[in-house]
């Protein structure tokens, strides 16, 4: 990721190298696109595995991908593998909150009780909202209570909470998102092919029957797979925070 976001310091020598990692606090990847133009030509399907990123696509085998490229496909439309909603709308709706002040800014201890007073517009109460069953609690808006802008969390579950923003919101790094794998969906090796890949070479019958096996015993099946070819087009969606400063 810094190597496409900021090239020319990742060709730099080593200070310049800290300096763009300094730069770079840190990437929020809110949407992932295959994008029209994608396409598989070899003549079985491929999955497409991104580390990091929860897989949403499995084949018949119980392999996980975050997408599938059907045998012999052409992409006409973009489709989307990963939606991070919370992560898109932070900026917008919890500008405010950050790392050091998530526990502070519009919260409050109850001395002697291990009740935590939090505001509605807190993002540990939208958090809460969502994933209560997950925090072992009671859903802040569910609650019965007498003071309408505040809720009631327990002390715990409030900083497994914070925990929680920290882990999936404020340290979301390009080196999550930094490795990408192509494989055969059924987990066999690309020069496990069949006969049947013979069927869209273009033989011209001039060449060299020995020749051409010679090859192809050195070679590990090279001059069966050359024929076909596979293009991964991908767009990022992402948030890019450099020095107090935001970039979409």
């Amino acid at each position: 990721m810094k190597q496409i976001l900021l090239p020319d310091h990742s060709t730099q020598n080593q200070n310049t190298t800290s300096y763009a990692s300094n730069l770079l606090k840190r990437i929020h990847l809110q949407k992932i696109f295959v994008q029209p133009g994608t396409q598989n030509a070899f003549l079985f399907p491929l999955g497409l595995r991104i580390l990091g990123i929860v897989p949403n696509e499995y084949s018949i085998t119980g392999e996980a991908c975050n997408y599938i490229l059907p045998q012999k496909c052409h992409n006409q439309t973009p489709v989307c593998i990963l939606v991070e909603s919370l992560i898109a709308t932070w900026e917008e709706d919890f500008a405010k909150w950050n790392s050091d002040n998530l526990e502070t800014l519009r919260a409050m201890t109850v001395p002697d009780t291990e009740i935590v007073m939090v505001h509605l517009q807190q993002p540990v109460v939208q958090l809460l909202d969502k994933k209560f069953l997950e925090f072992s609690t009671v859903a802040p808006s569910a609650q019965l209570t007498n003071t309408p802008n505040w809720r009631q969390i327990p002390s715990n579950a409030f900083g497994r909470a914070c925990q929680w923003l920290r882990n999936n919101i404020f340290s979301k790094s390009s080196k999550t998102f930094d490795s990408l794998h192509i494989s055969k969906i059924d987990g066999s090796k690309f020069t496990d092919l069949t006969a049947g890949c013979f069927s869209d070479m273009a033989i011209t019958g001039k060449e060299n029957v020995q020749d051409m096996n010679e090859k192809k015993e050195t070679f590990a099946n090279i001059i069966v797979q050359m024929p076909f070819n596979i293009d991964i087009k991908l767009a990022l969606h992402y948030r890019l925070s450099m020095n107090s400063q935001f970039i979409y």
